[in-house]
C-alpha cells in the first residue's frame, strides 16, 4: 500500500502469452511441476513440503529437461530470473534456443504438438 491507502500491483513483465501447464520436469537434475510456459520462459512450482529444499537462485544458470506426451525429450538450458515468491513459483528465461526447441515450444504452446507427430 501506498500513502493514499490504494492497492499497487504488480505490473506483469512478460511479453510473450503464457499458457498454464502442469507437467513434470527436471530443473537442474530437480524433478518439479511446471506450472506455465510461453515462447520466452517458463514457471515452476516449488513444494514447500519437500523434505529436500531447493536452492534456485536469480541469475542460476540450468537446464530445464522434459518429454512432452508423445514427443522427444526437450533439454533446454535455461536462467533462473524470478526468486520464489508467496505463490511458490520460480521463474525462469531459455537461453539459446535451437530453431528446433523453439518448434517444439510453440507447438506445446498452441496445442498443435500432438498433432504434429
Amino acid at each position: 500500500m501506498n500513502r493514499n491507502n490504494s492497492t499497487v500491483t504488480r505490473k506483469e513483465r512478460r511479453r510473450d502469452r503464457r499458457r498454464p501447464m502442469q507437467l513434470e520436469v527436471l530443473l537442474g537434475g530437480q524433478e518439479i511441476q511446471l506450472t506455465d510456459l510461453s515462447a520466452a520462459g517458463f514457471g515452476v512450482a516449488i513444494d514447500a513440503t519437500d523434505q529436500r529444499p531447493y536452492d534456485f537462485r536469480v541469475g542460476q544458470h540450468l537446464r530445464l529437461e522434459f518429454r512432452p506426451q508423445g514427443g522427444e525429450a526437450l533439454s533446454l538450458a535455461v536462467e533462473i530470473v524470478r526468486s520464489m515468491g508467496e505463490n511458490g513459483v520460480v521463474g525462469g528465461v531459455f537461453l539459446d534456443l535451437t530453431d528446433e526447441a523453439y518448434n517444439a515450444i510453440e507447438a506445446l504452446l498452441t496445442g498443435r504438438f500432438n498433432r504434429r507427430r
